[in-house]
């Protein structure tokens, strides 16, 4: 079995976000993601991002995290890190986007967001629920083969 690592985040957007703001961020990320072995997804709605990353070697993960919080569009609100056996979940996109349109019957991202905005104001570790974070992303995983038909 593989071990791979992942890292899912929400954070609050700083500057105006427009689909150029967005195509960029996709346009960047695929081209620096494919080199460094990274897949996932990126979901924005209501001026805040969450983002899902997945990487075969935790330091390209930690590394990609500490570029992600110098990032001057976004805060990150909530954070988490994990390691997983077996597949990666998103193994074949470099950098996925998935927005709103896509998710009106699926409403995951919407109760992920939720849900660690929810534990932070709690003051709660992450890691304690992170399961159940994991259980709605490996469900959003099952259903990525329909969402890219859309």
């Amino acid at each position: 079995m593989n071990t791979y690592y992942s890292a899912i985040y929400i954070s609050k957007a700083i500057i105006p976000v427009t689909d150029i703001v967005i195509n960029d961020i996709l346009t960047k990320s695929r081209s620096n993601n494919q080199q460094k072995g990274i897949t996932g997804y990126l979901y924005y709605e209501d001026g805040y991002f969450m983002q899902y990353i997945e990487a075969d070697k935790a330091d390209t993960l930690d590394k990609l995290i500490a570029v992600l919080e110098k990032d001057r569009r976004h805060q990150i609100v909530n954070c988490f890190n994990t390691s997983h056996t077996g597949n990666k979940r998103f193994f074949d996109w470099s950098m996925g986007q998935i927005d709103k349109n896509q998710l009106i019957n699926l409403n995951l991202e919407q109760q992920i967001i939720n849900y660690m905005k929810w534990l932070k104001g709690l003051h709660q570790s992450i890691d304690v629920n992170s399961s159940k974070i994991c259980s709605m992303v490996d469900l959003l995983s099952s259903h990525k083969e329909i969402l890219q038909l859309l």
